[in-house]
C-alpha cells in the first residue's frame, strides 16, 4: 500500500473492545450522515461493506492498546452505533506520515466517467450499447 505502513492480521472487533478504538483529527474526518444508513442497515442483520482499516502504533508507547482508525470511520461508527462485532484488518505503522498516506491512498476513490472507452478490452468489438469499448 505504502511504506511504513504494514498488514500485521485480522481481527473481530466486538461491543467490549470498542473502547481501544481512536481516531486521529489530524488525517480522519468526522461523521456523515451514511452513518445513519449504514447503522440502519446493520441492525436489520445486513453487513458492513468491506473491514475496516485500523492501525497500531508501536512508536507511540503511549497508544500501546490503541487502534486507530485509517479507513472506515462512518463503517465503525454505525457498527458501535449499532452495538455490533465487525472484522478489520490491522496494520501497524512506522509514523504518523506514514498512516496518512495510508489514508489519503485508500480515499482517493474517482468514479469512472460513465462513457469511458476500456483499452486493454480483449473480447469482440460490439456496437452494443453495453460493450466497454462503445462510447
Amino acid at each position: 500500500m505504502c511504506t511504513g505502513f504494514r498488514f500485521v492480521e485480522q481481527v473481530e472487533i466486538t461491543p467490549s473492545n470498542y473502547g481501544m478504538l481512536d481516531v486521529d483529527a489530524g488525517y480522519q474526518r468526522g461523521q456523515t450522515n451514511l452513518v445513519q444508513a449504514i447503522e440502519a442497515a446493520l441492525r436489520q442483520g445486513g453487513s458492513m461493506p468491506g473491514a475496516p482499516i485500523l492501525c497500531r502504533r508501536p512508536w507511540s508507547p503511549k497508544d500501546a492498546n490503541r487502534l486507530y482508525i485509517v479507513d472506515g470511520f462512518q463503517r465503525v461508527a454505525a457498527a458501535q452505533r449499532a452495538g455490533v462485532s465487525f472484522l478489520a484488518l490491522v496494520y501497524e505503522s512506522d509514523s504518523i506520515d506514514s498512516e496518512k498516506k495510508a489514508f489519503v491512498i485508500l480515499n482517493d476513490k474517482r468514479a469512472l466517467e460513465p462513457g469511458l472507452i476500456v483499452k486493454d478490452w480483449t473480447g469482440r468489438a460490439s456496437s452494443s450499447p453495453r460493450s466497454p469499448t462503445v462510447r
